[in-house]
């Protein structure tokens, strides 16, 4: 009991030490990214501008995807465009202020389920790391400065796991249909809760919670709106951009009209067959099934591929700008206390480089202009073999059974 709390103030006063910091150095650059004014467009924080625009038309009475005259167009479904009329009632600058309050609002909130619903000695070292991440994250700074919503769409992401692990399936469902009909590239991570948690019901649940969102949406907008995303703007996203800052390998055939699309695709196959054979190996490795919620072994399987499906979503989707790796944050913070205490040294050690290549500034350069992707990867790669190295493995459950 002693050496317990012992941890716990040592964890209080490193979390307390990261916060002041946080507060007196990088709030300080945080506040100059978030109101630095793109010289193009004339705006501080342009894909907020971007939605801020979209609700301007839907104000009056306008298809969002028509675009504007600085070409700065409307690009997500049409479920939130009723929300951005709201923010487009106000002038911009308060708008995108009270647009940051909502997200970062969302993000605390689910950080806090995350801390709750974790083991007791796992509370402090995951509320630390969480504030270290976004002490050193680029994507989390590039964010700020951008107004993107991936902080938002992030945190469901991760609320709707958490929701899961404590089963309640149809919260769960619900918060990823959001995520989804925010932005389409969530529906992604059914992977994890239908092929490796073996829920086929789940889809069920999630196409429902679907179906009632696009309905309720349906009092706000035209459902012709739909079809234009469908039509119109979704084959475009399905694209990519050679761009540096769009930190996907799709990007590197962005030439293409059909290949990056081929490889998304193929990617998602093998996650798909990588799933099934996992969740199914799971039982013979460890000797637990992945719907042993109570486990730390089964937690642990379960957010190891969740982060694996998350790092593949990224990957093989044709436009990851680096704002999306702020998905990673809250789930290398859950799993970071589990690999410290029980798995080998050379998967801490490849974690690590994991975390801090998802956490990268994006330079020129051969290897500083895909950090974001190498990070991502290099989690495929060392949560992959942990999940499916039978010593690995092994070594995680004498630990568990020693503590």
């Amino acid at each position: 009991m002693k050496e317990n709390l012992i941890a716990r103030n040592r964890y209080l006063v490193y979390a307390s030490l990261i916060v002041l910091f946080f507060v007196n150095y990088r709030l300080p650059t945080l506040s100059g990214y978030f109101n630095l004014t793109s010289p193009s467009m004339g705006v501080a924080n342009v894909d907020f501008y971007a939605y801020y625009r979209g609700g301007q038309a839907y104000n009056l009475g306008k298809e969002p995807y028509a675009g504007t005259r600085d070409g700065q167009t409307y690009k997500y479904p049409p479920t939130m465009v009723p929300l951005y009329g709201m923010l487009a009632k106000m002038d911009y600058d308060s708008a995108r202020h009270l647009w940051l309050a909502i997200y970062l609002s969302v993000f605390s909130l689910v950080l806090a389920w995350a801390i709750w619903s974790s083991p007791v000695h796992d509370r402090f070292p995951i509320l630390a790391l969480v504030c270290a991440m976004l002490l050193i994250s680029y994507p989390f700074a590039y964010l700020i400065r951008q107004g993107q919503i991936d902080l938002l769409v992030g945190s469901l992401n991760f609320a709707s796991l958490i929701a899961y692990m404590q089963r309640r399936k149809n919260i769960s469902a619900l918060l990823l249909a959001l995520a989804a009909l925010i932005k389409l590239n969530p529906v992604f991570l059914l992977i994890t809760y239908v092929v490796f948690l073996r829920d086929w019901k789940y889809l069920i649940r999630f196409t429902a919670a679907i179906c009632l969102l696009i309905l309720i949406s349906f009092l706000f907008v035209s459902p012709d709106w739909y079809r234009a995303y469908a039509l119109e703007v979704l084959p475009a996203q399905t694209k990519s951009d050679p761009f540096a800052y769009n930190q996907t390998p799709l990007r590197f055939f962005a030439g293409d009209r059909y290949l990056p699309r081929l490889l998304t695709i193929c990617g998602m196959g093998i996650l798909v067959l990588f799933a099934w054979w996992s969740g199914k190996r799971q039982t013979a490795v460890s000797g637990t099934t992945t719907n042993d919620f109570q486990s730390p072994q089964s937690r642990f399987a379960i957010m190891a591929f969740f982060t694996i499906n998350t790092a593949f979503t990224l990957l093989f989707s044709g436009y990851a700008w680096i704002m999306a790796y702020v998905w990673f944050i809250l789930p290398l913070a859950t799993l970071t206390p589990y690999l410290i205490r029980n798995s080998r040294w050379w998967t801490a050690a490849g974690m690590s480089l994991a975390l801090l290549g998802t956490n990268s500034v994006v330079m020129e350069g051969v290897i500083l202009n895909a950090t974001n992707m190498l990070g991502a990867t290099l989690c495929v790669i060392f949560l992959g073999a942990t999940l499916v190295k039978p010593g690995a493995m092994l070594a995680l459950r004498q630990s568990v059974r020693a503590s």
